[in-house]
């Protein structure tokens, strides 16, 4: 693949090239169009996250982006952080805990690495780690490859889901195929995936594999042990699958992922000798529909799921300390939910969960100038039952409401209640306005609470849940060539919790109550029957901390011209400055707002092949993201320009 990267420089030009070519390629081709474009199609799609019904997107009562298999394809997008870039609310950003490791968040809030203020699932299954809160402990990569759409929900979600579901959800829906991809590019990077599915009756069956290397970009980062810049790379290899079965009723979903990853940062410590991780992680979940009514269908699942992960870092290389961890965790649930859906326009569910979680391992040991070995926490057990309903009618032909609840018990942290209420007026046939409030939550996490003997840090096991309670205003217009979504919101957050600054070793603790408000717009529009804009932007007006590692103004914009045959896309994602509070001798350091642009090529000269190029980072930006560790002043030196080409076959 050394050729692809000496020809980098060349792609601007080529990309030019391309790009004047294309009216003359469309008027030559005459098979059918291969890159819908149409909004109107896309106001057909059906949104069930929110209130887990079919909901349009005028009619659902949250605030959501929905983006489609076909345009994630013209964006050239490999993994769920880089999508969240193009959403309103939600930013995303490399990290000093691995290689994988991307920071994101909903709203600009977030205290820590693993992002345990919003919930993620893989076709309604929850992938949110109990031990640390969030995913990107274990789940640090999720693939785009194998993805119908994906429903990015900001604001609260737990009257339905519970803890997490804090400041936003993102379902991510599968979909099979039959395909086999192969690309390669920049860093000597090579990626394969296999698809295919096959249906018979109402039997079903799809399989998704892939295997993705990366020998890692050349960087220089700033290593806090030695107060200098060291030279590294920031290498990976990945492999996952997943299964999907089908028949009438019952369907079973399995995920398996394994990641490695060596060099760079590893936990914020630097070590290019030392320096591994491997997350392995699998679930299965099977999960029957039982149509028992005309208007009744009851809905039961069960789950098992496991997550590891092996760490290996050198906190210090003179004298030399390791410092080796494991940790597992497995947790198996069963839900039973009740859906009722009348002829005039009225519906209920209503649903019971109960899941057990349980830390396996969580042991360190220290070698080198330190030997000895510890437990980060005891081998405890968590229950975690939840009941909630929903009612959603009609006022009036023109006025629907919706009102739920859920409460949520733990065994070991009490019990919380998160109600939602929700007006949603039509205008006209292109208007409609939205004024919601939900309250959520978000139990503290086992390692919150029991975390022992790790550096620097201690659990506390009196924590009380954090709680945010949320207004949104939303308005949304739509038409055959337009969609706007417009939304301000409001949100308190009461008992937040944080690391303390002041104590050794730090203490996770409830803090004040703050206040988070802001205004998100989106725009898709259809310019001809050729051109496609998206358009997104976030202001945070009222910020959780003026210091803080988010950034309060975001905007996102991609250009996307297709034909029959050839789609053609630019975009761009600006992040504005963002302020990390560190040793530093002013408190804290400043990184400048920065803006990326990538570009993406698809040409298919018939239905069954495709070829793709991608280009990231186009223009080769220079730029730190913040850092994680109070050492780093520098912060974090993210990629330079990457490019990828492949192809795809697409076979019966």
């Amino acid at each position: 693949m050394g050729y692809i990267v000496k020809s980098t420089r060349f792609l601007p030009f080529i990309i030019s090239s391309m790009l004047s070519s294309l009216p003359v390629i469309a008027d030559e081709l005459t098979t059918e169009k291969l890159f819908q474009l149409s909004l109107e199609e896309l106001l057909q799609v059906k949104v069930t996250s929110s209130t887990l019904y079919d909901e349009s997107i005028q009619s659902v009562p949250s605030s959501v982006t929905v983006i489609k298999h076909d345009e994630i394809k013209r964006l050239g997008i490999n993994r769920l952080t880089e999508l969240m870039n193009y959403v309103p609310g939600y930013q995303s950003y490399q990290l000093d805990t691995s290689n994988l490791t991307q920071s994101f968040s909903s709203r600009g809030h977030r205290i820590t690495a693993v992002i345990r203020e919003v919930l993620i699932l893989i076709d309604g299954h929850r992938i949110n780690s109990d031990w640390t809160g969030g995913t990107t402990f274990f789940n640090a990569y999720l693939s785009m490859d194998n993805v119908e759409q994906v429903e990015f929900i900001r604001g609260p979600g737990s009257a339905i889901y519970g803890s997490n579901a804090f400041l936003g959800v993102i379902n991510i829906k599968t979909k099979g195929k039959n395909q086999i991809s192969l690309s390669g590019g920049s860093n000597d990077s090579h990626k394969g995936i296999l698809q295919t599915s096959t249906k018979s009756g109402e039997f079903e069956f799809s399989l998704f594999a892939k295997d993705d290397k990366d020998h890692g970009d050349s960087l220089s980062i700033f290593n806090p042990s030695t107060n200098s810049f060291t030279n590294t790379h920031d290498p990976s290899n990945n492999q996952e699958a997943y299964l999907t079965l089908r028949n009438g009723g019952f369907e079973a979903n399995a995920r398996w992922v394994k990641r490695e990853m060596e060099e760079f940062y590893n936990g914020g410590f630097v070590s290019n000798d030392f320096n591994k991780r491997i997350n392995e992680s699998y679930f299965i979940d099977l999960n029957y529909s039982q149509q028992t009514t005309e208007n009744l269908v009851l809905n039961t699942s069960i789950f098992l799921d496991h997550k590891a992960s092996d760490l290996l870092l050198a906190q210090s290389e003179t004298p030399l300390i390791l410092f080796d961890s494991t940790a597992k965790e497995e947790e198996i649930g069963l839900s039973i939910i009740a859906k009722y859906n009348s002829l005039e326009s009225t519906r209920w569910l209503t649903g019971f969960e109960i899941r057990k979680a349980d830390v396996l391992e969580a042991v360190a040991q220290a070698t080198g100038a330190l030997n000895t070995s510890f437990p980060l926490t005891e081998e405890t057990h968590r229950t975690i039952r939840g009941l909630f309903g929903q009612y959603q009618s009609q006022l009036t032909e023109e006025t629907s409401y919706v009102a739920g609840a859920r409460l949520d018990d733990y065994s070991d942290t009490g019990s919380h209640f998160s109600p939602r209420l929700g007006l949603i007026q039509t205008i006209n046939s292109t208007n409609t306005l939205k004024l919601l409030y939900g309250e959520a939550f978000r139990a503290p996490s086992r390692l919150e609470t029991d975390l022992v003997n790790a550096p620097g840090v201690q659990g506390n096991p009196n924590l009380n849940p954090e709680i945010s309670k949320t207004i949104e205003f939303i308005w949304v217009y739509s038409d055959v060539e337009r969609l706007i979504t417009s939304t301000i919101f409001d949100t308190r957050i009461e008992d937040s919790i944080v690391e303390t600054t002041n104590t050794i070793p730090r203490k996770f603790v409830n803090g004040s109550d703050k206040t988070i408000a802001g205004l998100e717009v989106e725009l898709q529009q259809e310019i001809g029957s050729n051109w496609h804009l998206r358009f997104a932007t976030t202001h945070i007006f009222d910020e959780f901390s003026k210091i803080n590692s988010e950034s309060s103004n975001l905007l996102s914009a991609s250009v996307s011209y297709s034909t029959t045959s050839w789609s053609a896309n630019i975009s761009s994602n600006y992040q504005g400055e963002k302020f990390t509070e560190n040793l530093s001798s002013s408190g804290y350091t400043k990184h400048g707002g920065y803006t990326l642009f990538n570009t993406t090529y698809v040409y298919q000269p018939d239905p069954n092949w495709e070829v793709f190029g991608k280009v990231r980072n186009l223009f080769d930006k220079d730029f730190n993201s913040p850092s994680q560790s109070s050492l780093n002043t520098e912060g974090v030196q993210n990629r330079g320009r990457t490019a990828e080409v492949g192809f795809r076959w697409n076979f019966k």
